[in-house]
Order: C-alpha cells, then structure tokens, then sequence
C-alpha cells in the first residue's frame, strides 16, 4: 500500500509485434491485482490495475535482440516506469496492491487471458516497502541481492533494503541440480545435491535413504 519497487533485466526477442504480452502478472483482472504489458505494435509498457490502464512508458522502451532494465517505482504517492534507468512517465497513485490473493506469473498471466510473451527474463525483483529508485539512476551491473546489489553508481539507489522487503527475487544463480539440456523441469522431494563425493568435478546428487526422490516432468516426446 506504500513504496514499492518492481524490477527485471529482459530480452526481447521481438519488440514491435502486434500482439499484447503480459511480461508479468498477479490476477490483474481482481480488485488488487496487477499486470506490466507490452503495449501492441511497439515496445510501450503498460501498468495496468483492476483490468484498467493505469501509466504507459512515454516511449517505445523495449529494444529488440538486447538487454533492456525496466523498473516500476511507486515513491511517495508517485507510480514511475524506468527503462535502463531513465524515467519514462509517472502518475501520482495510491492503489493498495494485494495482489488479489492470486500468484505471480512470469511470462504470461492466465486470469482472464493469457498473452504469453517471446523473452528471456533475468534478475526479477519485488521490494514492497522500499522505492529503491528515487530518480534517473544506472542500472545495475551485477545480479540484485534481497539487501542491494553492484551499481556503477549509487545515485538516487537505495543499496540498503531491508531484506524483509523483498518478497521475490528471482536472479537465477541458487539452482543446484538442473538438467542442462533445457528440457525438462526438475522436481525434488529431500533429494539435495552434495559435494561430499565429486564425480568430474561437479556436485552429485545425494539420497539418505529416507524417502527421497527426484521427478523429471515428461513433458516432450523423448
């Protein structure tokens, strides 16, 4: 209901489409709920609430086939869009975002619609609590942490958050067994993976004999 800060490092596979994207999500379509679109036909975002538009970026913010930061800062009663550190419009908003007591998705958002998008995400973070933006800023330069993160400069960032703050970080590094061919999920039940006996040098995975498991999705035709 206060300051808040939403952030994530995407790639556009294709920018200009004519096809609304839903780039994040929470049952935006509810009273509380939330959705950051891609606008059709261009690379404008779009901040939408209770199924209605809220702010648009004042310019087209999404670079095709390149990493592009995007933040959206509520500091002070003052909702802003921030692309690669840049404002890119503001409006003055007091919503109480709860979310609708849905979950947060990533990609796509299946309330009401769907509209997936093309794009590899990277460094997802939500600060409920903390405007860690308060100005035009560089964007950082190293992965986000729950307190902070590596910025060439600190100008106008918040590098002290409360950790409490940060109810989503999503940066991609914590992952210790994967499959890295990319084509199944990994589903573990007490299965951990373990350092205490190497095979080529990686981690292997370890079972205590007490009910663990791993499941892989057959999700493909293999």
């Amino acid at each position: 209901s206060g300051d808040f800060t939403l952030e994530f490092w995407i790639y556009k596979n294709n920018a200009a489409n004519t096809t609304w994207e839903a780039l994040i999500s929470q049952k935006y379509a509810a009273t509380g709920g939330w959705r950051i679109y891609k606008d059709t036909g261009n690379g404008y975002l779009k901040w939408y609430s209770n199924s209605s538009s809220v702010l648009t970026t004042s310019r087209a913010v999404l670079r095709q086939n390149c990493w592009n930061h995007i933040a959206l800062v509520r500091s002070s009663g003052t909702l802003t869009f921030y692309a690669d550190g840049k404002a890119a419009g503001s409006t003055s908003n007091t919503t109480d975002y709860t979310g609708g007591g849905g979950e947060i998705e990533i990609g796509k958002g299946t309330y009401t619609s769907t509209y997936p998008t093309d794009a590899h995400f990277s460094d997802v973070r939500l600060v409920a609590g903390t405007a860690v933006y308060t100005g035009d800023f560089t964007p950082p330069s190293g992965p986000l942490t729950t307190t902070g993160g590596t910025y060439p400069s600190n100008t106008n960032v918040n590098t002290s958050i409360t950790a409490g703050h940060t109810k989503l970080l999503l940066n991609f590094t914590q992952a210790k067994i994967v499959d890295k061919s990319q084509n199944h999920n990994v589903y573990l039940s007490g299965a951990v993976a373990s350092s205490a006996q190497q095979h080529f040098g990686e981690n292997t995975m370890l079972f205590d004999n007490s009910n663990d498991y791993v499941y892989v999705e057959n999700d493909r035709d293999t």
